[in-house]
């Protein structure tokens, strides 16, 4: 799902689990 590089921006990640908690 999300990678460190992600550092949460993505929220939907296209229905795919995400790995770690979305900061909003």
């Amino acid at each position: 799902a999300l990678t460190d590089n992600d550092m949460g921006l993505v929220i939907a990640n296209e229905g795919k689990p995400i790995d770690k908690p979305v900061l909003i």
